[in-house]
């Protein structure tokens, strides 16, 4: 069984899968959503989102 397959990571998937976006991450994505798109980049895709909705 690989790593991916095995019960102990699957939480890990979930996490990566929930975006938190709190005031600081507006911040940032206001001052400069070219860094957080780099660190971030589901958290740019959903303040683009939003942003462009």
């Amino acid at each position: 069984m690989s790593d991916v397959e095995r019960p102990e990571h699957a939480h890990q998937s979930l996490a990566e899968d929930h975006v938190v976006i709190d005031d600081g991450m507006r911040r940032w994505y206001k001052s400069c959503p070219c860094c957080m798109s780099q660190a971030y980049p589901k958290i740019k895709y959903a303040l683009d989102e939003e942003r462009y909705s």
